[in-house]
């Protein structure tokens, strides 16, 4: 562990199985005081706590029940949009579809969850929410592989487009800006961007394949680069220079001591990587052709192995400094980071004649 501080440990994992999984991914949400709350999943649900007030004691502060049944992962997955907490998960019960959650009560009174949106959707592994346009994505299952809604009115959400057939085929995560999208195909082994000014027809502009398992995928800030992870053992986080949509060119590569990486988010040209067994990775790409680690915290320090354990989910964008990593075995920690950035230094070793060495080249 460096450059990256525990502030506390959540055991939200004493309710799971007994083959001792439950917690899922994590998200976060600021109410309008400022105060900072981390939205986690556990076997039955879903908890919200406050982890700003005392962080040393973090407060529950809701426990929102959902569907638990016929999984073995126990897949949830939260956006929010405003004061909106949107939940999807793929088990078997009371409740499917899509939960909504309103938050704006907080703090002085409960969140109040309203109607769960259930027209086309009942189980789902992923959603994402284009802020902007204020539309979610929801993975499906084929051929109907994306559900697209209008949540302007989250009481109300309306299907306005649809991902079908060939267009995001095994759909796994989703991630949007700018009228792009950027779709993580699954078991088709590529991801896919996709032009969506016009949500009704979204059009393919170009393919990346790839040998593993299209996981998800993150811009960097500027939007020329796109970063993959394929969940597969041995393979790597990937940098594509995508500024060439006709030309997309693999630039950066990393990977953990564990060989296997779940998620990647991006925050001021940071990575925060939910890593499995090693944990949270926070990585430098300010020059994508050289990612450097700038901090971890190991989450699963009972080994470094290549299977399904540890860190889900990791979540930086918080308005304080924290960030949140949920473990599937460990809880939920609660970690201040003070941002680090990385310098680079490169050159060349020269013989007692002043002529370059070939093939050689020192990096730092």
């Amino acid at each position: 562990n460096y450059n990256i501080d525990l502030v506390q440990v959540i055991n939200v994992q004493e309710q799971n199985s007994n083959s001792n999984f439950g917690v899922s991914d994590v998200w976060g949400y600021t109410d309008e005081t400022g105060i900072e709350y981390a939205i986690v999943g556990y076997r039955y649900g879903t908890y919200i706590y406050d982890v700003s007030s005392n962080p040393q004691s973090p407060n529950l502060i809701s426990d929102i029940p959902g569907p638990s049944g016929s999984d073995y992962y126990y897949h949830r997955d939260y956006k929010t949009l405003g004061d909106f907490l949107y939940i999807v998960n793929e088990m078997t019960g009371q409740d499917l579809g899509m939960q909504i959650i309103d938050l704006s009560p907080l703090p002085y009174e409960n969140p109040i969850k309203l109607d769960t949106y259930s027209n086309g959707i009942s189980q789902s592994h992923n959603l994402w929410i284009d802020v902007d346009s204020e539309l979610v994505y929801v993975e499906n299952s084929y051929p109907n592989n994306i559900n697209v809604l209008d949540i302007s009115n989250p009481t109300n959400p309306t299907q306005v487009g649809i991902f079908s057939g060939p267009d995001g085929i095994d759909c796994h995560d989703m991630y949007s800006r700018d009228n792009y999208a950027y779709i993580s195909e699954g078991w088709s082994n590529q991801f896919g961007i996709y032009d969506i000014s016009n949500i009704t027809d979204p059009i393919r502009l170009a393919t990346i394949p790839v040998i593993g398992y299209a996981h998800n995928a993150w811009l960097n800030d500027a939007g020329t680069h796109l970063i993959t992870t394929e969940e597969t053992s041995m393979m790597t986080m990937k940098i594509w220079d995508i500024t060439n949509i006709d030309n997309i060119n693999l630039i950066g590569e990393y990977l953990g001591e564990n060989n296997l990486a779940h998620n990647v988010h991006v925050l001021n040209d940071q990575l925060f990587i939910s890593h499995y067994t090693t944990g949270i990775k926070v990585v430098d790409i300010f020059d994508p052709s050289k990612p450097v680690e700038l901090a971890a915290y190991d989450t699963y320090p009972a080994n470094d192995g290549d299977g399904f354990y540890g860190c889900w989910g990791a979540y930086p964008f918080t308005q304080n400094g924290m960030v949140y990593a949920s473990d599937m075995q460990n809880g939920l920690f609660i970690l201040n980071y003070i941002p680090k950035y990385a310098g680079w230094r490169s050159g060349l070793i020269y013989d007692v004649e002043g002529v370059p060495l070939p093939n050689i080249e020192i990096k730092s």
